[in-house]
C-alpha cells in the first residue's frame, strides 16, 4: 500500500524527473512521489512525510523540515545535514538512492517497511525464441508477453531482423539503433534514457534496430553494460528479448537468466526448436547456467 509521501526538491528537471520516475515505478513500494522544481516551493500546502533534496537547497528548507526525515543528495561532498537527515552522494545510481530512502524511513521514520513493501526488485533477463513468425505466432506471443507483464514490470526489446509487430500510425516509437548509439557513446543515464524512449503499454517496447548487423556486432561487455543500466536506473523487473526466429547473438545469449522456446504443436516448429536447444546447451561460460524452458504457448506459471 502506498502510504508514505515523498517530496523531491531538485534544481535540475531531468535529474528530478528520472529519480521521481524510478521511485514511483515500483508497484509494491509504499511511496507517493511529488516533485518540486521551483524554489522556494509555493504550493506546499502539506509537507511530505519524507523529503529528498539536493544539498544546495538544504539551507532553503532546513527550518521547514522541522524534524522530518530528510535524504540530502550531496553534490560536492560538503553537505552538512543535521539530526534526522542522511546524506548520500547525488551522482550515483537511482537504485542506491532508493536503498538510502528505505533506510531513512526505517531508521528515522515511524514506518515499518517489510521486504515485500520496500519494492526492491528481482531482475531477470529472458530471451524468447519462436521458430516461425506467422500471424498466429505474433498473436500468441503478444498474449504471452501480456501475461508476463501482469506479473512484473516488463520491457520487451524486439530483436527481429524484420519487424512484424504493430506500431500506431501516430507513434513511430524508438528503435534499438538509438539504444546502441547511446551505448556506444557511453552516455550517462543510459537506463533512464531507454525507459523514456520505450513505447508504453501493458509492457514497454523497444523496436528492433534498423540494421540487424548493428545488434550482432555488440560485445558481451556492451550487453552487460546495457543490462546493468536497466537494472540500476529503471523500475523494470524483467527484460525480455524477443529473439524472433532468426540469428541470435551468442554474446547476448551468455547474459540470459532464462530462455523460453515457444512453438506450436507442429512437427516442423518442434524440429527447429530442437536445433535451438542444442545451440543453447553448447554454450560455455555464464550463459550455460541459464534455465531453458520449452513450451507450446502453455499458461505461465512463474
Amino acid at each position: 500500500m502506498k502510504n508514505i509521501t515523498v517530496g523531491i526538491f531538485e534544481k535540475v528537471p531531468d535529474f528530478g524527473k528520472r529519480l521521481a520516475g524510478y521511485i514511483s515505478g515500483f508497484d509494491r513500494s509504499p511511496f507517493i512521489v511529488c516533485l518540486y522544481l521551483e524554489h522556494p516551493a509555493a504550493d506546499l500546502l502539506q509537507l511530505p512525510d519524507v523529503m529528498i533534496m539536493t544539498s544546495s537547497l538544504w539551507p532553503v528548507y532546513k527550518e521547514l523540515a522541522d524534524g522530518r526525515p530528510v535524504l540530502i543528495l550531496d553534490e560536492d561532498g560538503a553537505a552538512g545535514g543535521s539530526e534526522g537527515t542522511i546524506s548520500v552522494y547525488k551522482y550515483q545510481s537511482a537504485a542506491a538512492i532508493y536503498l538510502a530512502l528505505t533506510d531513512l524511513c526505517l531508521t528515522q521514520g515511524r514506518w515499518r517497511i517489510g521486504p515485500g513493501d520496500a519494492g526492491m526488485k528481482s531482475f531477470e533477463v529472458w530471451g524468447i525464441y519462436t521458430p516461425s513468425r506467422s500471424a498466429r505466432t505474433v498473436r500468441d506471443l503478444e498474449n504471452y508477453l501480456t501475461a508476463l507483464a501482469e506479473r512484473s514490470k516488463t520491457l520487451c526489446i524486439n530483436m527481429e531482423p524484420v519487424y512484424t509487430g504493430q506500431v500506431a500510425e501516430d507513434e513511430d516509437g524508438s528503435s534499438f539503433s538509438e539504444v546502441i548509439y547511446f551505448l556506444k557513446q557511453k552516455k550517462s543515464g543510459l537506463g533512464s534514457r531507454i525507459a523514456m524512449m520505450a513505447s508504453s503499454g501493458v509492457y514497454d517496447l523497444i523496436r528492433p534496430a534498423a540494421v540487424f548487423s548493428e545488434t550482432m556486432d555488440l560485445t558481451r561487455d556492451e550487453w552487460e553494460c546495457l543490462l546493468d543500466a536497466l537494472r540500476d536506473e529503471t523500475a523494470y523487473e524483467r527484460i525480455v528479448f524477443d529473439l524472433g526466429s532468426g540469428m541470435v547473438p551468442e554474446t547476448l545469449l551468455c547474459c540470459m537468466t532464462r530462455m523460453i522456446l515457444l512453438h506450436h504443436e507442429d512437427p516442423w516448429e518442434t524440429q527447429i526448436t530442437g536445433r535451438m536447444r542444442q545451440v543453447l546447451e553448447r554454450l560455455e561460460g555464464p550463459g550455460k547456467s541459464c534455465l531453458i524452458e520449452e513450451t507450446d504457448f502453455a499458461p505461465i506459471e512463474s
